[in-house]
């Protein structure tokens, strides 16, 4: 029995992949939605993936869930078995797993047993297997990504925000330069090498085979067709080769490989050179005043650079960016226990208590893996803060809670059910009581007069967003404290 580890074991109890059906149906949507959550910190399964495939390692995830999924089946084990064993046990497979050979060996007599036979393969095939994968995530690739992850976390305030390498934007472990990286490529209209590559990598964290059909579609016409509105230069004979056998539906997780070998290649020797002379440039213009240290600078009545923008700014004159960072900054305020201690304060104080226990329950909601879950608990957070008679009842414009009813109170429950109702609330809150926790936190801070410090990824707890103490969703503070 393989000994427990809570960081990684709050990882694999999340979905792997969000289902592409779940995913905006336009391309330009979809792109943006890429756009907004490529380069994210957080203990996330994506992050975690997206790690372990740029180390060579993701195969280990894979077979984890994969094995999940196969002891769900209640028939069709056998056919699935057989799947599970050429992707992963099989020697020469093309996401082969470091097994030991008596446990490989173990799985093909079963399997074969099982097919020469009427019976389905057993639920617990593949358990040793299982268990050997967990063990090498648990004292190999997890350390190497919490290592890699607490470093991007500390660079992620923009100090030294040029990354020595390609390798680096691409891993996702720092955050300030890969949102560096991404400014740069939309800026000089070379998005759509890092957009493919990007889609590519998530593409083989797929397991469902509709999505694998349907997503590798929407990525061909995206960016591989002749008049793909995200064209991308690939050579003639890998393009040929991946609408032969998208037409034939030979379609699995390593479809892409070729081209996003190509794309890395071109990212790597034209775009990241490129790169570096412009963040170059960039520090250069944006270079600290050289007599001052950092908290001086802060504090600098000419330092405007150096000053954090607030929501008062963004309203006195207009400026919606200023708005959408406000916006921004109060969801990084949120994830972090102590700030979001202070806003549950304002907002009680405010009577709009109801408001930030909906984003942090939605926040939990978005992490459930298994569907009966997610959907219990969709239901749940419906009649508590949607439904006509709940008592924290939030305000969401009609077309908003309409929607909201289709998706949360239908048969199939998706992690995204919530997200146009999240988004209203964190308006609210921000709109309602960012101006209040910018005074009080300029009171704690001794009354410095600057503006409140903008959330920085630094301080994000460890703990992942939304795993609140627990309670929070046996019931919210409005409703206990009448």
């Amino acid at each position: 029995m393989a000994r427990p580890h809570d960081g990684l074991d709050a990882i694999l109890k999340q979905r792997l992949s969000a289902s592409f059906t779940e995913a905006a149906a336009n391309a330009n949507s979809h792109i943006e939605l890429v756009r907004r959550t490529s380069f994210t910190s957080g203990e996330s399964i994506t992050a975690f993936a997206r790690f372990a495939h740029r180390h060579r390692c993701l195969e280990a995830l894979l077979l984890y869930k994969e094995v999940e999924q196969y002891k769900t089946l209640f028939s069709g084990r056998t056919r699935a078995a057989r799947r599970l064993f050429r992707l992963y046990v099989q020697e020469g497979a093309s996401w082969e797993v470091s097994l030991p050979r008596q446990i490989a060996l173990q799985v093909e007599r079963e399997l074969e047993a099982a097919e020469k036979g009427t019976g389905e393969t057993d639920d617990e095939l593949f358990d040793a297997a299982q268990t050997e994968v967990y063990e090498q995530m648990r004292l190999d690739i997890f350390p190497r990504y919490s290592e890699a992850a607490q470093e991007g976390l500390r660079n992620a305030s923009g100090e030294g925000a040029i990354a020595e390498s390609i390798e680096v934007i691409l891993a996702g472990t720092h955050l300030a330069a890969s949102r560096s990286f991404n400014e740069f490529v939309r800026e000089h209209f070379c998005e759509e090498a890092l957009l493919f590559w990007l889609e590519a990598n998530a593409f083989a964290l797929l397991l469902d085979e509709r999505d694998l059909a349907s997503r590798s579609g929407f990525i061909y016409s995206s960016f591989l067709e002749a008049d793909a509105p995200y064209s991308i230069n690939i050579s003639e004979p890998v393009r040929s080769t991946i609408q032969r056998r998208i037409e034939r539906g030979h379609v699995d997780n390593d479809i892409f490989t070729s081209a996003q070998k190509e794309v890395e290649l071109e990212l790597e020797l034209d775009i990241f050179p490129r790169y570096i002379v412009w963040a170059r440039e960039q520090q250069r213009n944006c270079a600290p005043l050289p007599a001052m240290g950092r908290e001086k600078r802060e504090q600098a009545p000419g330092s405007q650079a150096a000053r954090p923008v607030s929501l008062a700014d963004g309203l006195a004159d207009g400026g919606g960016t200023d708005r959408e960072r406000a916006r921004e900054n109060v969801r990084q305020l949120l994830a972090i226990p102590e700030e979001l201690s202070l806003l549950r304060e304002i907002a009680e104080a405010s009577h709009a208590i109801e408001n930030v226990d909906f984003y942090v329950d939605v926040q939990a909601f978005k992490l459930l893996f298994e569907p009966r879950q997610r959907k219990k608990v969709a239901r749940e957070l419906w009649q508590r803060y949607i439904d006509d008679d709940a008592v924290c009842v939030i305000t969401l414009p009609d077309e908003v809670k309409r929607q909201l009813e289709a998706d949360a109170l239908g048969d199939e429950v998706h992690a995204t059910a919530f997200d146009r109702a999240e988004r209203e609330t964190l308006a609210l809150i921000t709109d309602n009581l960012y101006l209040t926790y910018q005074q009080r936190v300029r009171q704690r801070e001794g009354g410095s007069g600057g503006a409140a410090p903008a959330a920085s990824p630094s301080k994000v707890s460890k703990r992942a967003v939304g795993q609140q103490p627990p309670g929070r969703l046996d019931g919210c503070v409005a409703c206990s404290t009448q």
